[in-house]
């Protein structure tokens, strides 16, 4: 197969595990408390990558600035940003939350453009109109089963975990450790998941 046909084919798994996760997590949300959905997928997700790297030592290798470093991550990446969608699932639909959550791209489009004080160019101004007119008839079309005002928290709790994870990009762009991504992952999993009760 060829390299292009593979790549596509891994995007379209991530996309097909990244949809399902939602789904799933908003049948769990129903009947288990999201604390503890989120304590067991982060500490089961860490673990199992800590033990594919356990035998390098390097990764028992933690001075202070690599601890805080990672702790900040596990913050906004994993902790707040995976726990804000959690919650903010009890009030929306699966299908709403994946809109809100892809509009990422949009959102830091807008960042950045605002933190470099550059103009929007015809093509960009256009790809913000139209996300922005799609977001709006998608949750007013929701609004013929859901009252939006009843939802409002889930879309605030959302957007919030847009935010958390913008500010996670613009941390590790900034604030990088000596490890592997696999390593990182690995360390960021497990200390999110001792900053949530089970």
């Amino acid at each position: 197969m060829k390299s292009h046909y593979k790549s596509h084919l891994y995007l379209l798994l991530s996309a097909l595990g990244w949809g399902s996760s939602i789904i799933v997590l908003k049948l769990l949300v129903v009947e288990t408390p999201l604390n503890t959905i989120n304590f067991f997928r982060f500490f089961i997700a860490g673990l199992f990558l800590f033990l594919i790297n356990i035998r390098e030592k390097e990764l028992f290798k933690l001075n202070k600035e690599t601890f805080f470093i990672l702790n900040i991550q596990s913050i906004t990446g994993v902790a707040l940003y995976y726990g804000l969608e959690t919650f903010g699932l009890q009030y929306i639909s699966a299908s709403l939350c994946a809109i809100i959550i892809g509009t990422i791209p949009l959102m830091l489009l807008i960042v950045e453009l605002y933190l470099k004080n550059e103009n929007f160019s015809f093509l960009k101004f256009s790809m913000v109109i139209i996300s922005i007119t799609g977001i709006i008839f998608t949750v007013l079309g929701e609004q013929n089963n859901v009252h939006f005002y009843h939802n409002y928290k889930g879309y605030a709790l959302i957007f919030l975990a847009n935010i958390s994870w913008i500010c996670y990009i613009y941390y590790i762009k900034n604030k990088q450790v000596p490890y592997s991504n696999l390593k990182t992952v690995a360390f960021q999993m497990l200390f999110a998941s001792g900053k949530l009760q089970v």
